[in-house]
C-alpha cells in the first residue's frame, strides 16, 4: 500500500513539475518542444541505473575524514554531488547528440531540467519507501526544485558552449564536461547544509532556485522565436541566424530570418531564407506570401503579385497585418535605390486592404 501511495504522489508531483517546465517555454507549440521534453523526461530515468553503477565503482573519499561532520562534508561534496550530476549530465548529453532537441539556449536548461526531474521522482519514491509517504510529498516540494536548479547549470553551459557556439572546438566540450563540477559542488553543499543547519538551508536553495528562474526569464527575452518589431530587425536577425547555424532545418527560424532580412533591405539573403522555408513546407501560405513580397521588392513584380494573390485568401488576419506592416516599413525607409519597388509593394497592399474592406461592407 505504501508503495502505491509513494508512486501516486511522485506521479502527481512529477506531472505538476513537468507542466511548469513545459509552460516556461512560450514558443513550445511552434517548436514542437513539448514532445521532445517528454522524451528527455523518459530517457532521464536511465540516470538511475547509471548512478547505481557509479556509486559502486566510485571511491569512498569520506574515509579520509576523522569526524562524523567531516565525513558527511566530504561525502556530499566529493561523492554524492559529482556522482549524481555526472549521471544526469551524461544522459542529457547523449540524448542531445542523438535527437538534437535544443533549438535555442532556453531549451538547454529545460531539457536538463526534464532529465533531472526523472531522477528526482525515483529518488523521492525511494525515500518515501524508507521514511513514509509524507517524505515523498515533502521532497517533491523541496528536493525536486533543487535538482532542477542543479541541472540548469550544466544545461546552460551546453547552450552557451555548444548550441550558441557555431565555431565550437574540442576544448569547448572539455569545458562543458567540467561544468558538471559547479553543479556538483552546489548539490553537495546543499545536502551538507541541510544536515548542518536544517530548515535554514532552504534559504540557500531558494536563492539558487530564484537565480535559475531569473536566468530562464532572461533567455526567454532573448529567444530567437520571440516576435519582434520590424524596427528591431538588426538585433533580432543576429539571434535568429545564430540559432539557424545549429538548426538548419527550422522552418520558423528561417521564416523569421526572411522577415527580418526583408525589413533590413537585404533581399538576396531574405530570398535565400524564404526559399529554404518553401523547401521545408512547400504549401505554407504565409511563406508563399512573404516570398511574393520579396519578389516585388527585388523588382519581379508580376511573379510576386501572383504569389500574393494565390496565398492571400489563406492568410490569417495577423499574417496579413504583418505583411502590411512590412510594406509600410520598407516604403518609409530611406533606401532610395529601391524606392520604386517598395512603392509598388506598398500600393499593392493598400489596394488589397481596400478591396477587403469593400467586401466586408458589402456583406454587412
Amino acid at each position: 500500500m505504501i508503495y502505491l501511495a509513494c508512486i501516486g504522489t511522485a506521479v502527481i508531483s512529477g506531472a505538476v513539475w513537468f507542466g511548469i517546465i513545459v509552460m516556461i517555454d512560450p514558443h513550445r507549440r511552434e517548436k514542437g518542444s513539448a514532445a521532445s521534453l517528454v522524451r528527455s523526461l523518459v530517457v532521464g530515468f536511465a540516470s538511475i541505473p547509471l548512478v547505481t553503477a557509479l556509486y559502486y565503482f566510485y571511491p569512498d573519499a569520506s574515509v579520509a575524514a576523522s569526524t562524523v561532520l567531516g565525513r558527511d562534508f566530504v561525502e556530499q561534496l566529493l561523492v554524492v554531488g559529482p556522482v549524481e550530476e555526472s549521471a544526469k549530465f551524461l544522459i542529457f548529453f547523449l540524448s542531445t547528440l542523438r535527437w538534437k532537441p535544443v533549438q535555442e539556449p532556453l531549451d538547454g536548461m529545460l531539457h536538463a531540467a526534464a532529465v533531472a526531474l526523472a531522477f528526482s521522482l525515483v529518488e523521492n519514491v525511494q525515500y518515501g519507501l524508507t521514511y513514509g509517504v509524507d517524505i515523498t510529498a515533502l521532497r517533491a516540494l523541496l528536493a525536486t526544485p533543487a535538482h532542477l536548479t542543479f541541472a540548469s547549470i550544466w544545461g546552460f553551459a551546453y547552450s552557451v558552449l555548444i548550441h550558441a557556439n557555431p565555431h565550437r572546438r574540442p576544448r569547448d566540450y572539455v569545458v562543458l564536461f567540467f561544468s558538471i563540477y559547479p553543479a556538483a559542488l552546489i548539490h553537495g553543499l546543499s545536502n551538507f547544509l541541510l544536515s548542518l543547519i536544517g530548515a535554514w538551508s532552504l534559504l540557500v536553495d531558494g536563492v539558487e532556485f530564484f537565480a535559475a528562474m531569473s536566468l530562464l526569464a532572461w533567455l526567454q527575452s532573448k529567444s530567437p522565436f520571440r516576435p519582434f518589431r520590424l524596427a528591431e530587425a538588426p538585433a533580432a536577425v543576429q539571434r535568429i541566424e545564430l540559432s539557424i547555424s545549429s538548426n538548419a532545418n527550422s522552418f520558423p527560424l528561417h521564416l523569421r530570418a526572411a522577415l527580418a532580412r526583408a525589413a533590413l533591405g537585404d533581399y538576396p539573403r531574405a530570398r535565400a531564407h524564404i526559399d529554404r522555408c518553401l523547401k521545408l513546407r512547400r504549401g505554407d501560405a504565409f511563406a508563399i506570401a512573404l516570398s511574393g513580397v520579396i519578389h516585388v521588392l527585388q523588382g519581379e513584380t508580376a511573379k510576386g503579385e501572383e504569389s500574393l494573390r494565390f496565398s492571400s485568401p489563406s492568410l490569417t488576419a495577423r499574417q496579413k497585418l504583418t505583411l502590411e506592416r512590412l510594406a509600410r516599413h520598407v516604403a518609409r525607409s530611406h533606401r532610395t535605390e529601391n524606392a520604386y519597388n517598395e512603392f509598388l509593394l506598398s500600393m499593392w497592399m493598400k489596394d488589397q486592404r481596400s478591396t477587403r474592406l469593400k467586401k466586408s461592407s458589402a456583406k454587412a
